[in-house]
């Protein structure tokens, strides 16, 4: 029966070639598409330009359809951009947690990692516990404030909001109700309670967590 050195070092070894066969293969792909770039530029320019719209006898439609397709082709290639730069994102991402993990082969710079492997059960539920109440204190300033203030006209925006409440880093509707909280005392009670919850008892449970 393998150790659990054993079964560690197996998967470490796994991890670094599938690292390799990424990085290689993001190489390859970048010096594809710098390979071509100037080529399927000139060619999408000149999709553009031949549509014919001096012509008079050719139906407008068919000249819209035409320069719609031209315009289709190029937002495929900025999505082809797109994709190449999330695959450099975890590429890179990648790399980083290599490098972060080669540290605990030091017992003064592993600290970070220590930290993690010791606190890894309650940053779990730390993790479950402040995804709950940040989507539910989201939800229900969306719910309550939807219709008065665009920062919370949908979850995404109440989500933005609340995001920035956490950090402490206030938007201008929640410091214009801090300036007359008898005409926004709905607000302003949400604002100081999301503060209250997600930036100091929460922070503080975290920091419990890594030091218990």
């Amino acid at each position: 029966m393998q150790s659990e050195e054993e079964i560690r070092w197996r998967y470490g070894i796994y991890f670094d070639v599938f690292q390799v066969l990424l990085v290689l293969g993001y190489c390859l792909l970048a010096f594809l598409d710098a390979v071509r770039s100037e080529t399927n530029a000139i060619k999408l320019a000149q999709k553009v330009a031949d549509v014919p719209w001096t012509e008079s006898q050719i139906e407008i439609t068919v000249k819209i359809g035409m320069f719609f397709e031209a315009m289709d082709a190029m937002e495929d290639q900025m999505a082809g951009w797109k994709n190449l730069n999330i695959l450099g994102f975890a590429v890179l991402a990648v790399i980083l947690r290599r490098i972060v993990f080669a540290t605990d082969i030091h017992p003064r710079l592993g600290v970070l990692i220590a930290t993690i492997k010791r606190g890894l059960d309650g940053l779990s539920h730390f993790a479950i516990l402040f995804t709950l109440v940040f989507v539910l204190f989201s939800s229900v300033s969306c719910w309550s404030f939807a219709n008065d203030y665009d920062d919370f006209k949908d979850i995404n925006a109440a989500m933005t909001t609340q995001f920035m409440l956490f950090i402490l880093e206030l938007p201008p509707v929640i410091l214009e109700a801090f300036k007359e909280p008898s005409h926004n005392l709905p607000l302003v009670i949400y604002a100081v309670f999301s503060i209250g919850v997600e930036s100091f008892l929460m922070c503080n449970f975290l920091v419990s967590v890594c030091l218990i």
